[in-house]
């Protein structure tokens, strides 16, 4: 079965946006099926970041609709999207430096009477409930992704957002968060998510698309690019000429 099989938990018809008055991203259309594991790949600059802080809100849309659900979400403001079941760990983490672990947790934890809850997340991420006490400036980079995705899902998310999830990781710990994004995935949570090059999310992705200067170029069902990723590299290496809209991080 193709990913349009499925029904559609976010659905993009021709959304622009940008920064102080500028574009970043053209006329995006992007269908991601529920319960599916979409990936935005592209080199920095391609609008990724634009991308993702569109969907969770952060940036308006300047032109085109966002659906998630099935309901025009395209003003909805932030935390209203993140009510209703949008969970976003936006790159660079955004770990606060000066509370602990615990501290975050119990903060993300807002709604007692979700599945998700610190137990559970610590399940998921050990290396968390060893490093309850410390504050966010004393994690390592690896500790701190962890923690991110950690408090994202204490919101109880039915769509998660992750911007390069695995940027500037070591390979054990990129290999982790594959494994446990492969095991929510397993448990049927749709994810989107971004990253510079295809190799990591091949292995757990439904289908990859290629963002290049904020516009999507190629499109195919990750199934192929586990069987021959070719013509998904083929994409990267004709859009890395492509010059880079101004956006923030990727």
């Amino acid at each position: 079965m193709t990913q349009l099989d499925f029904p559609l938990a976010l659905s993009l018809s021709g959304v622009s946006s940008g920064y102080n008055g500028g574009r970043a991203l053209h006329a995006v259309s992007l269908e991601v099926a529920e319960g599916s594991v979409h990936a935005i790949v592209g080199h920095n600059g391609a609008g990724k970041t634009t991308l993702m802080s569109t969907v969770a809100g952060e940036l308006a849309v300047a032109e085109g609709r966002i659906w998630f659900d099935g309901k025009d979400i395209s003003r909805t403001a932030p935390h209203r999207r993140a009510k209703r079941g949008i969970g976003y760990v936006p790159q660079g983490r955004r770990v606060f430096k000066s509370i602990t672990v615990a501290e975050h947790l119990a903060i993300a934890h807002r709604d007692r009477k979700s599945e998700w809850n610190p137990a559970r997340v610590i399940d998921l991420f050990p290396r968390l409930g060893e490093r309850m006490k410390h504050k966010g400036a004393q994690l390592s980079g690896g500790e701190q992704q962890m923690l991110a995705i950690a408090r994202a899902l204490l919101t109880s998310p039915r769509l998660l957002l992750l911007d390069e999830p695995t940027e500037g990781l070591a390979p054990a710990i990129v290999e982790q968060i594959r494994g446990t994004l492969g095991k929510l995935a397993a448990e049927g949570m749709t994810i989107l998510l971004a990253a510079p090059q295809p190799e990591w999310p091949i292995a757990i992705a439904d289908h990859i698309s290629v963002l290049s200067a904020g516009k999507l170029t190629a499109s195919i069902p990750g199934s192929e690019a586990r069987d021959d990723a070719s013509s998904l590299l083929e994409a990267l290496t004709i859009t890395a000429g492509s010059k880079p809209e101004e956006e923030p991080g990727g």
